[in-house]
């Protein structure tokens, strides 16, 4: 993978396949963390799991994403690789979200899930979900929409 050409990866990994078990779910994780984690920077479980037509509408997927920040995490430790774990969102007034998810992730997994985390992305599109916005109105969008996170959150 990358290393050999003086930089890590990035991987992001997918919940697509709605017949998976959790199990077989986490052992792929533990598989690419043993296989990849000499060449990873950071491994992303899942994007944008509260968006209701992508992962969020897979079942057992709050489970899956808890479970496998906590797993990678684990299996990170175990490699000793500096891996950062983490997962992507949509912010909750950006199309159909699943209700209560950000309480629902943290009732399943408490401090663990939570210290196994190093990051969220935290993907938000200005010309998606959004009328055509103005360039010079980015930033104070930006502000906006990471503010109502933090306060909402």
């Amino acid at each position: 993978m990358g290393v050999k050409w003086g930089f890590k990866w990035d991987m992001a990994l997918g919940f697509q396949d709605e017949g998976m078990e959790v199990d077989g779910w986490l052992e792929l994780i533990r598989a690419i963390i043993r296989q990849y984690s000499f060449a990873l920077d950071s491994l992303q479980i899942m994007g944008e799991a509260n968006l209701t037509f992508t992962e969020g509408s897979k079942p057992n997927v709050q489970n899956a994403l808890v479970q496998g920040i906590i797993v990678a995490k684990e299996a990170a430790e175990a490699a000793n690789a500096q891996v950062k774990i983490g997962f992507a969102a949509v912010p909750d007034h950006f199309g159909p979200v699943v209700p209560e998810f950000w309480e629902s992730i943290f009732q399943l997994g408490g401090r663990t899930f939570v210290e196994s985390l190093d990051y969220v992305g935290y993907n938000f599109y200005a010309d998606v979900f959004e009328a055509s916005i103005d360039l010079k109105d980015i930033p104070a969008s930006v502000e906006h929409v990471l503010r109502r996170f933090r306060e909402k959150i």
